[in-house]
Parts: structure tokens; C-alpha cells; sequence
């Protein structure tokens, strides 16, 4: 069996496991993602996944895909009454730098640039979360991030070409997911204690 097919799909069951776990939470009122995170998120996962399919991308784009279809379940779910709406400079910010990242695509032709722009986008999504995760530990489902964590890092190792275009996301990916999980899971054991 082809190595590359067996971590395609343990990254996509992980994706899969972090939804459900997520979605568990947020029907349970347990947890509550910010609407306009997730909306954001997946703009520049849109975008990341354009530029890497332009620049050549490798089986490391499964994590885009994969995120691309979770993160709009929990998007739609997020609507039915289970998010919460609060649009700040942050998420202002967010989606400027999303737009800003297509255009400069558009003009310079260049994947990689729009890559690094919707890296950076992305993270700016990330910032309320990775906010309320310390603030709010137990408004977050830790599990998911390290699911998320978990996926990115074999993405990683799909990558058959060791470049940017491919390793970019998803080692920004294990990284920004590490940061919210361990401000939900440690926030959550503090306040037990």
C-alpha cells in the first residue's frame, strides 16, 4: 500500500475527529468559536490552498483540503445559534490581509507571495482564539487543537517536495494549533486545581 494514501487518510480521519469533538462541544454549549474566526480561516485556507496548488503542490495540501471542508461544518454549525459574532479590529485586520492576499497574487503573479500572506492572515484569525483559550480555557475543546496539531505534523511528512510552497502551512499549522491547545488544556487544569 502507498504510504502517502495511509497518511492521507489518517490526516483526513484526524480532521474529521477534531470536528466532531468540536461540533460535540458547541452543541453541548461547552464550546464557542468566534463566527468570524472560522469565517476568516476559511478564506485564507482558500487562498493558501490556490497558491500551493499553483506553486506545485505535493500530497501536503490534504491538510488544506481536509481544514477547508471541517472548518466549514463547523462554520455552518457556528451560524444555527451555536458561535458567537464579534467583529473587532482584529478580525478587520484579518480580512483585509485575506484580500490583500489575493490581489497581490493577482498582480504579482507569484503563489508564493499569496502563500505567506495567507499564512499570515490565518494567524490573525487565530489571535481571539488563541485569546480566549487563555482567558477562557474551557470555551475552547483542547482535543481539537491537538488533533489538528497531530494532522499538520503528518502533512508534513507528505510532502514530497522539501520547499516552501509544500512545508509552509503546515508547519505554521502543528505550531498556531500547539499555541491554542495548550492555552485550552493547561487553562483547563489550572482552573480544576
Amino acid at each position: 500500500m502507498n504510504w502517502h494514501l495511509v497518511l492521507v487518510v489518517g490526516v483526513s480521519v484526524l480532521q474529521v475527529i477534531a470536528v466532531i469533538s468540536y461540533v460535540r462541544g458547541m452543541v453541548s454549549g461547552t464550546t464557542r468559536p468566534n463566527i468570524v474566526s472560522w469565517f476568516l480561516w476559511e478564506c485564507a485556507l482558500l487562498i493558501a490552498l490556490a497558491a500551493q496548488l499553483s506553486a506545485g503542490a505535493s500530497w501536503s495540501a490534504v491538510i488544506l483540503v481536509t481544514a477547508l471542508i471541517v472548518d466549514g461544518a463547523v462554520l455552518c454549525v457556528a451560524f444555527f445559534g451555536y458561535g458567537y459574532k464579534k467583529f473587532g479590529i482584529t478580525d478587520g485586520v484579518c480580512l483585509f490581509l485575506s484580500l490583500a492576499a489575493i490581489l497581490l497574487w493577482a498582480l504579482t503573479d507569484n503563489p508564493l507571495v499569496a502563500l505567506v500572506f495567507a499564512i499570515f492572515a490565518d494567524a490573525t484569525a487565530y489571535v481571539p482564539t488563541m485569546v480566549k483559550a487563555f482567558r477562557d480555557p474551557f470555551s475552547e475543546t483542547a482535543s481539537t487543537w491537538l488533533l489538528s496539531a497531530v494532522a499538520g505534523f503528518l502533512s508534513i511528512l507528505l510532502a514530497t517536495t522539501a520547499d516552501f510552497a509544500n512545508l509552509a502551512f503546515p508547519v505554521y499549522y502543528v505550531f498556531i494549533n500547539l499555541v491554542v491547545w495548550y492555552g485550552a488544556f493547561f487553562g483547563q487544569r489550572r482552573i480544576k486545581i
